[in-house]
């Protein structure tokens, strides 16, 4: 009788601990497709600034989303694919780049480039950032937005950078235009010539 009883007891530990198990397990399997399933959104510039998009350039590059990634997330490595600047001093917290400071190369006749800094208000890995432009700045506009983005294609990877800014004047306006039009298409040859791929768009904003 007393051996009857134990092992009914034995058993039903085995079941409850079976249950247990099937029932963390079941928890496990649920929190992960939940994150799975989960989807960082980018956060729409209006966020941010009022001012629209003024330059922009996508292009399809023949590299892993990684090794994009490395090169174009992270700002200290701007100078290696964009000729205008020769160096960016970059902060980071807790893996994410908080601020940095482009150094511009010097114009003919100058010892001190110009320099440039910008807050990152949104900063996710191998998706993309956005920073804004301090105010007042060497270039006259105001409200300026930098929203760098990449993705995953079957080729290798997708490249964009959008620039939004307002200016006081047409004179500034156009001045800035011309100026990121030829910033961007410097950086787009670097990029293809690095990586190969082709330039998707490369827009500039017509009144």
């Amino acid at each position: 009788m007393k051996i009857t009883k134990i092992m009914a007891l034995t058993g039903l530990c085995m079941a409850l601990q079976l249950v247990s198990c099937t029932t963390k397990a079941q928890s496990s399997k649920t929190v992960k497709a939940a994150m799975a399933n989960t989807k960082v959104l980018v956060p729409n510039p209006s966020k941010y600034v009022s001012s629209p998009v003024r330059n922009r350039i996508k292009l399809n590059l023949n590299a892993s989303l990684p090794e994009v990634w490395e090169m174009v997330g992270k700002p200290e490595h701007m100078p290696h694919y964009s000729a205008g600047l020769e160096k960016v001093d970059a902060q980071y917290a807790a893996g994410k780049c908080t601020e940095f400071t482009c150094h511009f190369v010097p114009m003919e006749g100058q010892t001190e480039g110009l320099k440039h800094t910008e807050k990152v208000v949104w900063y996710e890995n191998q998706l993309g950032y956005i920073s804004q432009s301090e105010e007042p700045n060497n270039y006259g506009y105001t409200e300026g937005l930098a929203l760098v983005q990449v993705s995953k294609t079957e080729q290798g990877a997708l490249f964009s950078w959008d620039i939004h800014y307002n200016a006081p004047d047409d004179a500034t306006l156009h001045m800035n235009i011309e100026a990121y039009q030829m910033a961007l298409d410097d950086i787009a040859a670097n990029l293809i010539k690095k990586f190969g791929g082709q330039v998707l768009e490369s827009y500039a904003f017509k009144q």
